[in-house]
């Protein structure tokens, strides 16, 4: 914030652009076993993901 107050940095919004959607994809190995901890980051991030999804 404080570039912002200072000038040095600006937002600029995005309007009439034409934007192709992102893919956000995850790659493990199928022949590795996940830690648990890895597990559980991996269901939180589709929890999220999947709450910024807009419904159908």
């Amino acid at each position: 914030m404080t570039e912002v107050q200072e000038q040095q940095l600006s937002f600029v919004p995005l309007k009439n652009s034409v934007m192709r959607p992102l893919t956000l994809a995850l790659c493990t190995a199928p022949s590795r076993q996940l830690s648990r901890a890895a597990q559980r980051v991996i269901q939180r991030i589709t929890q999220v993901i999947e709450a910024m999804t807009p419904s159908a």
